[in-house]
């Protein structure tokens, strides 16, 4: 009886050893209404990937260069998970022109532990310009990272926070452009275990053939596996 205990502990003690992280992330720096490019999903066994485009133009989408990156690696302690996107030189329609858009996701889940704690950050928009006049857009995601995981998410004392919602100050997260449509800027979605960014989502007017179109799109999350 008493070898039967302890055999029963040690399997106990040892069957989180035998967890593996099971990865996912990926990043596009295009997609929606026009040919989706810079395209690169990270595999379930972590390691790295990525994507480059140069010279994009589609259905009056242009941008000079876009770089998507994935990334996993697994300690035996801690997962850690990275999406990253940066674009170049992005025109729309000839009316709206961005010189630079970037922004990093970086997940790390502690074996045992629920979820990862997911960190938006490297986020930039660099000289947006509309119709000649310049637009200020300054995200900002520190209001986020204080809620890491979706329980401390829910959790937090900020009754703002809510499943969507964005990294950019109130009033300055859309901006309408007649003949166009609107812009949505750094929208963020959460939920258990997964957060994922947009950068730049467009909703454009009926006239147009595309109705949308989202720039610069990150996601991850991950989840311990155990043997059945």
């Amino acid at each position: 009886m008493r070898f039967r205990i302890v055999s029963l502990v040690l399997t106990l003690f040892a069957f989180p050893a035998l967890a593996h992280h099971q990865f996912h992330a990926q990043a596009i720096a295009i997609g929606g209404d026009a040919p989706s490019a810079g395209a690169v999903a990270l595999a379930p066994a972590g390691g790295e990937g990525n994507a480059s485009v140069e010279h994009y133009d589609a259905n009056g989408i242009r941008f000079d260069q876009a770089v998507t990156s994935v990334h996993g690696t697994d300690d035996g302690h801690t997962a850690v998970t990275t999406a990253v996107v940066t674009l170049r030189n992005i025109d729309i329609l000839g009316r709206i022109h961005i010189d630079e858009m970037s922004a990093r996701l970086t997940g790390r889940q502690a074996r045992g532990t629920a979820e990862a704690e997911i960190t938006i950050d490297n986020l930039r928009f660099k000289n947006v310009v509309v119709d000649g006049r310049h637009i200020i857009v300054r995200p900002d995601a520190a209001r986020l990272n204080k809620a890491r995981t979706f329980a401390g998410f829910r959790d937090g004392d900020d009754d703002t926070l809510a499943l969507s919602t964005t990294v950019i100050a109130a009033g300055d997260q859309t901006l309408v452009v007649p003949g166009i449509g609107t812009m949505y800027f750094g929208e963020v979605f959460v939920k258990p275990g997964e957060r994922s960014i947009t950068m730049l989502r467009i909703e454009f007017e009926p006239q147009h053939s595309m109705r949308h179109l989202t720039i610069g799109t990150l996601d991850t999350n991950g989840t311990d596996m155990f043997p059945p």
